[in-house]
């Protein structure tokens, strides 16, 4: 929904407004017995204006495998999204982590900044 993402978790119905999101972003975890890889688990994050953070979806793929379906997720996410908040930051870097971070309350007045112009 362009107004809105509804998250099903924990079972609980969720209403996240598109208004409120700041930063959507992916995780990769590399999964190991023995210390040997035997499987990577892919997950899409979002973070609002509240601090909340809520993971939208996971799924696993191959220890050595260079797919990153978590990648895929975001940029649906982010082709729904953007012509009604243009301002979401999407995906994460180390600057990206430590902006939101480090400089919550700036990090929420320039994505509401972008999203206005």
């Amino acid at each position: 929904m362009p107004s809105a993402i509804l998250f099903f978790g924990w079972n609980t119905l969720f209403v996240i407004p598109t208004r409120d999101i700041i930063w959507v972003y992916g995780s990769v975890t590399t999964c190991r017995m023995n210390f040997i890889p035997y499987m990577k688990e892919h997950q899409v994050f979002l973070l609002t204006r509240r601090q909340e953070t809520f993971m939208l979806g996971m799924t696993t793929t191959g220890p050595i495998t260079k797919k990153r379906p978590s990648d895929d997720a975001i940029e649906q996410i982010r082709q729904v999204l953007s012509p009604y908040r243009k301002g979401i930051i999407y995906g994460w870097s180390e600057q990206v982590q430590k902006f939101v971070h480090d400089n919550f309350a700036g990090a929420v007045s320039y994505v509401d900044q972008k999203s206005n112009e």
